[in-house]
């Protein structure tokens, strides 16, 4: 066996037990698995085991640059602790990898057009010196590589050694000749899949594909399936294919601009918001400018041309909204919104929204040789299953229990009051900011509050009055990497006096971070984040009601609850963490949402919480 440590726990033995079933008959497991249990190296020992033995890859996805280092980490451990060859390769995503100054600026789709560009002009110096005209290495690659082999490296510190070559190139050639890869979910779950593949030379049926933290996964790929065009995009086309002297694609973006204020004032005269079929744009949009194919060739080739001067295009991005428009696939809706800048000024875009994340999925998962996906908030399974496109047959459901004393953790649940939104009131404001007073005042040390948008968190923020304790410190919207991460270290430096981070459910701080020990004692989740009423959620309910006939379970309530999970969750990281977990609104005790709660969870019920959790710590 594998295992990287001399111990393996009862819980940890039958998952591992699970997963080298699941390699071994090519079929599925989804795994929910809570924080603790060893799940990387739980997943990692056995498939690697079976992937030496044969010739299958590990492919191990995850959407943190932090749990690749964790993943290497264990393999190295494993390698050193067992004296076993193998090779690994760790990708991150190709704009992070890349040597020239200034694309980590670009939108991914901007820089895969930008990169495109130039290696096929050979622009590009650091492609040049890494692969020959018939993209085989260079000799001088090639010498790169053989000092990198049979080291267990970081993609970013490929990068840092990588200096004169394209470290893409590097790693995926690594990738070649490696029992695992580590990757991101968008290297397999994504149109970019069969260039990956054919860099690697691996083929589905060949890859045991591991999926970390899986409940990410159907947001995702609806994000990243999704895209959006606005008159301001449009009126940057325009400006940007004028100055460059491309009058064709400026008249073409400048008229499709028309379209689009066209139909705003005909369907939206008194609605924010309406569905706009695929027709109804490209009939307009032809009748006025003649085929789609021209449309999308014109702007498409003039932003071919502005990028070799620029390393972003407008044209090239209107090009590419047009094109994934035309797709006929199901899956989708269409969406026209008009709305108002901060200054007022008028806008409108539309919107091609993915509803359905098996149209990336399902084609992997029935045809990888096997696969795990595991997270701590899995629940219910049958829904990730579903919408992933996992052949039931083929699927295991397996639910673990926490590793960690039941003692250790308090869980609250205050049934007085709720966030819904017939129900928000002055007064219910009012005994929401009383609560989280006294939760956070009888919480030794730091605490974090959680709230359904950041407007709630405002509102809730101005009634607190000073009343609390402790240094209150918010989590900024559309904050910086490095405003983040200084607020991370502001807010453990604080732990020994105390602070209350105030931020939201599915939020920088609620999901990926750890603050284990004393760094964070308590967490207090504000209601339940249900998406905000528009088509779009609507869409996504009417598509899972049609496809599963749980629309509002699919589409609302289980997501919702599952992002109140998470940030509950950064308050128990380890064995020894003691914490207390306080959940505000009556609807946490509703069966609908209660079932969403891990089985092995006991909620404590109370409308007065302050006596029962100064008890907890005063407990031990």
């Amino acid at each position: 066996m594998l295992f990287p440590f001399p111990n393996i726990r009862p819980v940890q033995q039958q998952f591992m037990s699970d997963v080298r079933n699941a390699v071994e008959t090519s079929s599925h497991l989804m795994a929910h698995a809570p924080t603790g249990l060893g799940k990387t190296a739980g997943t990692l020992a056995p498939a690697l085991e079976y992937a030496l033995g044969s010739g299958k890859t590990v492919l191990f996805l995850t959407p943190r640059h932090s749990q690749h280092a964790i993943a290497i980490e264990t393999l190295q451990k494993m390698r050193n602790r067992n004296d076993v060859a193998f090779q690994v390769a760790d990708i991150i995503g190709k704009k992070w990898l890349c040597n020239v100054a200034g694309v980590e600026e670009l939108a991914t789709s901007e820089f895969n057009d930008f990169c495109n560009t130039l290696v096929r002009e050979e622009r590009c110096k650091f492609y040049n010196e890494t692969r020959t005209e018939e993209r085989l290495l260079t000799a001088r690659a090639s010498s790169f590589l053989n000092v990198l082999n049979n080291r267990f490296y970081h993609a970013e510190e490929v990068k840092e050694r990588a200096t004169e070559f394209c470290p893409y190139e590097i790693v995926t050639d690594m990738a070649r000749k490696s029992t695992v890869i580590i990757a991101d979910y968008y290297h397999i779950f994504s149109p970019a899949r069969g260039a990956l593949l054919t860099r690697i030379r691996k083929t589905l049926d060949q890859l045991i594909v591991v999926v970390d933290e899986a409940h990410n996964l159907p947001e995702r790929i609806r994000s990243l399936m999704s895209q959006k065009l606005s008159t301001f995009a449009l009126e940057k086309a325009v400006r940007e294919a004028r100055l460059a002297g491309f009058s064709d694609a400026a008249a073409a973006a400048e008229d499709v601009r028309k379209v689009l204020d066209h139909l705003k004032r005909q369907m939206l005269a008194a609605e924010r918001e309406t569905y706009l079929s695929r027709e109804q744009f490209i009939d307009v949009l032809e009748n006025r400018l003649g085929p789609l194919s021209s449309i999308i060739s014109t702007l498409s080739e003039a932003g071919d041309e502005i990028r070799k001067e620029r390393k972003k295009s407008y044209v090239a991005s209107v090009g590419r909204f047009l094109d994934a428009w035309s797709n006929t696939g199901p899956g989708y809706t269409r969406i026209l919104r008009r709305g108002r800048t901060r200054s007022g000024r008028p806008f409108a875009s539309i919107i091609y929204t993915c509803l359905d994340p098996a149209v990336m999925t399902k084609d992997v998962f029935d045809s990888a040789h096997s696969s795990i996906l595991m997270s701590g908030t899995l629940l219910p399974m049958d829904m990730y299953r579903d919408v992933l496109g996992l052949p039931p047959e083929r699927t295991a459901l397996r639910s673990y229990p926490s590793p960690f004393p039941k003692m250790n953790r308090l869980n609250v649940v205050i049934r007085d009051t709720t966030t819904r939104f017939s129900k928000r009131t002055d007064e219910t404001y009012s005994r929401i900011a009383q609560h989280v007073v006294a939760c956070a005042n009888a919480i030794p040390g730091n605490c974090a509050a959680f709230f359904p948008s950041y407007s709630m968190r405002d509102r809730i923020y101005a009634l607190l009055g000073g009343r609390v304790g402790k240094h209150v410190m918010l989590e900024k919207q559309d904050a910086t990497k490095k405003e983040r991460r200084d607020l991370y270290h502001a807010f453990i430096a604080q732990a020994g006096s105390g602070a209350l981070l105030m931020g939201v459910s599915a939020g920088s701080f609620s999901e990926g971070i750890d603050l284990p020990g004393t760094f964070l004692n308590g967490v207090i989740v504000v209601g339940i984040p249900l998406e905000r009423p528009s088509l779009e959620s609507k869409a996504l309910i009417d598509y899972y009601d049609l496809k599963f006939s749980r629309g509002w379970d699919y589409g609302s309530a289980y997501p919702a609850m599952n992002r109140c999970l998470q940030a509950a969750g950064r308050a128990i990281r380890s064995e020894t963490d003691r914490g207390v977990c306080v959940f505000i609104d009556e609807r946490f005790l509703w069966g609908n949402y209660r079932k969403v709660f891990p089985p092995d969870i006991l909620l404590r019920t109370v409308s007065e919480p302050e006596a029962l959790i100064r008890a907890f710590w005063n407990s031990n």
